[in-house]
C-alpha cells in the first residue's frame, strides 16, 4: 500500500492496469490530466481537457506550487508537450502550447535535441513496418478516409516492436484530402489495438467510444476483441 497515487494522462482505472491495485489501496488518490470523462477516479483531481498536453498541466502546477522548474523538468514537459500536440501541427497547438513552450525553452529545453531523440533517431524495422502499413492501406470512395493495419506477422517479418509503429497511424493522416486516419495493430490473446486521428472537425473521439474507447476530438483510441479480419 501506498500513501499518495498520482495518475498522470490516465483518466481511468481500466487505463491504469497492474497500477489499479495501488491506487485502490492509497490513502489519497490525484488525477492531472487533460482528458474528459464523466467522474473523475480520484479524490483530487486537476484535469482541463482544454490543455493541450497533461505535461503543460505538471508545468503550470510545479510553478504554482513553487517548485524547482529546472532544465531537466523543462525538459521532460516540453517532450509531452511537443508530441501531444504533434509536434504543434494538430489543432490544440493553442496560444497556451506556444506560451508554455516558451517557458520551457527559456528554462532549458532544447528543441533540437528533443527533436533529435523523438523524430529522427527512428529504428530500421520502423521504417520498415511503415513500408508495410503503407501496402495495406485501403482510402475510402472519396479519399477522405485512411485505414490500415498490421498483423503479428508483420512485427515479427521485420523484428519490429510496438513502439515502432507509433508513426503509422500519421503516415496515412499526412496523405492530402486524408480527414480521418484508422490504424489497427494485432496484438496477442485475441485483440486489435485501433487508433484514431482527424484533421478536421470530425470528433474521433466518438467512434473511438464506440467500440469502448476514448480520447481527444482530435486523437482518439480502443481495444477490439476479436481478430484482425473481424476488425478491419
Amino acid at each position: 500500500p501506498c500513501d499518495v497515487f498520482v495518475a498522470v494522462d490516465v483518466p481511468t482505472p481500466e487505463r491504469l492496469g497492474d497500477g489499479a491495485a495501488l491506487q485502490a489501496k492509497a490513502d489519497l488518490t490525484v488525477t492531472i490530466d487533460h482528458h474528459a470523462v464523466p467522474e473523475a477516479m480520484s479524490e483530487l483531481s486537476y484535469t482541463d481537457p482544454d490543455a493541450p498536453s497533461t505535461s503543460l498541466l505538471i508545468w503550470e502546477l510545479a510553478g504554482l506550487l513553487g517548485a524547482d522548474r529546472g532544465r531537466l523538468i523543462a525538459t521532460c514537459c516540453y517532450t509531452g508537450l511537443v508530441t501531444d500536440t504533434g509536434r504543434f501541427q494538430y489543432q490544440n497547438a493553442t496560444d497556451a502550447a506556444f506560451a508554455g513552450a516558451a517557458e520551457m525553452v527559456a528554462a532549458g529545453a532544447e528543441p533540437p535535441l528533443v527533436a533529435r531523440f523523438l523524430f529522427q533517431s527512428r529504428s530500421l524495422a520502423s521504417v520498415q513496418l511503415e513500408g508495410r502499413n503503407v501496402d495495406h492501406m485501403a482510402l475510402s470512395t472519396d479519399g477522405a478516409a485512411a485505414l490500415s493495419w498490421l498483423s503479428l506477422a508483420d512485427f515479427e517479418a521485420c523484428h519490429a516492436c510496438k513502439a515502432d509503429a507509433e508513426p503509422m497511424v500519421d503516415v496515412l493522416r499526412a496523405i492530402d484530402g486524408v480527414e480521418v486516419a484508422c490504424m489497427l495493430r494485432e496484438q496477442p490473446g485475441g485483440e486489435v489495438r485501433g487508433s484514431l486521428r482527424a484533421k478536421g472537425d470530425v470528433d474521433v473521439a466518438a467512434i473511438a467510444r464506440s467500440f469502448g474507447g476514448g480520447g481527444h476530438t482530435a486523437a482518439a483510441g480502443f481495444t477490439f476483441t476479436g481478430t484482425l479480419v473481424e476488425a478491419v
